[in-house]
């Protein structure tokens, strides 16, 4: 029987994987609560040095047993890509420093969300308007005369009125 002697199965550091690409060994993953009582997860890493360089980890900002810096995640925003129990992998939609990452924000949402926010704002606009004009054509069916004076010749008056304010004011402001 053929034995392969190049598989090693026993465990070995967890790795993340943040939204812009960096990667970092990970120490320890807690599930936790933050001071204001919202889940998340407590990440103790080693960053790589491509990390630690991106984002100005210097060794002060390290502890100096073991080169890891403690970092703490919104647990929606931590996923385990692999549940392979010698390898695993997770996958954070943030930047090491908990900030958005353009490149994730379709995946988390955000971008559909701000969608959405902004299309119910044109539906409200857009129903205001329609009471408004709803308003209006009711009104010059049941009494176009009114309609008529109030809404076309009232604003056609004020239109006239600042043409030849506009007039004035230019033929003022020639030389003669």
């Amino acid at each position: 029987m053929f034995e392969r002697t190049d598989i090693n199965l026993t465990p070995v550091w967890p790795w993340i994987m943040y939204g812009d690409g960096y990667m970092a060994q990970v120490i320890s993953i807690v599930p936790d609560k933050d001071v204001d009582g919202q889940e998340v997860y407590k990440i103790v890493i080693i960053p790589t040095k491509e990390l630690a360089k991106k984002h100005n980890l210097t060794l002060e900002n390290l502890d100096q047993r073991n080169l890891s810096i403690k970092f703490e995640y919104p647990r929606d925003m931590v996923i385990p890509l692999s549940n392979d129990p010698s390898f695993p992998v997770y996958f954070c939609f943030l930047n090491v420093m908990g900030e958005d990452c353009p490149s994730t924000e379709s995946l988390t949402g955000k971008i559909e969300t701000e969608k959405i926010i902004g299309l119910r704002k044109i539906i409200q606009l857009l129903k205001s308007e329609n009471a408004y004009l709803t308003e209006k054509l009711e009104k010059a069916s049941s009494n176009v005369r009114e309609f008529i004076k109030d809404d076309i010749m009232g604003p056609a008056k004020e239109l006239n009125q600042s043409i030849m304010n506009q007039m004035l004011n230019q033929g003022q402001g020639r030389p003669q």
